[in-house]
């Protein structure tokens, strides 16, 4: 079970520094249907069934070597996730100035999106011509707002992205060197099984409140920015997956000192 000393709670804050919202969205970043329960339970022990199942269905190749990289060293990485509008890049930008290699999930999912890839043409074949701004390239406002629309359509754009991002990851991962930390960026990290590549789970979050303000900020109307909010996961269902929780409630500095803290018992922690 995981104790109060793993979870550690980082009280600190900061606008965010990223998570844009069209990119969020493009990235699949409503919850698929599926029972909440599957957000519940110990992080670890679930992790690890969820593991097992992956492996046996192969539903994710290259798992069962989670965490090992060049030469079958020992190497840790990391899921960063969280509510659009908590400060995960903010957080991933602290983490790499510790020495952190740091992946962005929708990054991936920006260029897999490009034209003349695979993604490109099943996401045009699935959605049509209209998510295409005028210069044939996906605009991700535009897919952002159909898929937001209707919960089975982003659950096929997450089919249709999700192994793709998967892949890069796990390929970046087989480059992993002793003592390397990998962090990966990704808003839909606990709906997908990006998370069992991850040997911990760190959430970023932040108030209600806060988070609204923060997306209005990026001009977001009141309504969109509370559906937006609505169909990710509850505060309680996100600390229920975490291993580390970092609270993005305070200054800047506080925020730094408590990814500091985490990032330092990390490297001090035993390695498998």
């Amino acid at each position: 079970m995981r104790t109060a000393a793993r979870q550690r709670h980082a009280r600190a804050g900061s606008t965010d520094s990223g998570d844009g919202a069209a990119a969020e969205a493009a990235d699949g970043e409503g919850r698929p249907d599926r029972p909440e329960r599957q957000l519940l339970g110990d992080a670890a022990d679930r992790r690890r069934a969820c593991r097992a199942r992956a492996v046996a269905q192969g539903a994710v190749r290259g798992v069962g070597a989670r965490g090992r990289g060049r030469e079958g060293v020992s190497a840790r990485v990391i899921g960063l996730t969280g509510p659009i509008g908590a400060g995960k890049s903010l957080v991933a930008s602290m983490l790499r100035e510790l020495g952190a290699k740091v992946i962005d999930a929708d990054a991936i999912v920006h260029d897999e999106q490009s034209r003349g890839t695979v993604g490109y043409s099943a996401i045009v074949q699935t959605f049509g011509t209209g998510v295409l701004g005028e210069d044939k390239e996906i605009d991700r406002a535009k897919l952002a707002a159909e898929v937001f629309a209707d919960p089975k359509k982003l659950a096929r754009l997450e089919r249709i992205m999700h192994p793709r991002v998967i892949a890069r990851i796990l390929e970046a991962r087989k480059m992993l060197r002793e003592n390397d930390v990998m962090i990966v960026e990704a808003i839909k990290l606990l709906e997908s099984d990006l998370r069992n590549v991850c040997d911990e789970i760190w959430i970023v979050l932040a108030p209600r409140a806060l988070l609204l303000e923060r997306l209005r900020a990026r001009g977001l109307p009141q309504p969109e920015a509370e559906m937006r909010l609505a169909r990710q996961a509850s505060e309680e269902e996100f600390r229920a997956a975490a291993d580390v929780v970092i609270s993005n409630d305070g200054d800047r500095d506080a925020t730094k000192a408590r990814v500091r803290d985490a990032w330092e018992r990390l490297r001090s922690a035993p390695r498998g």
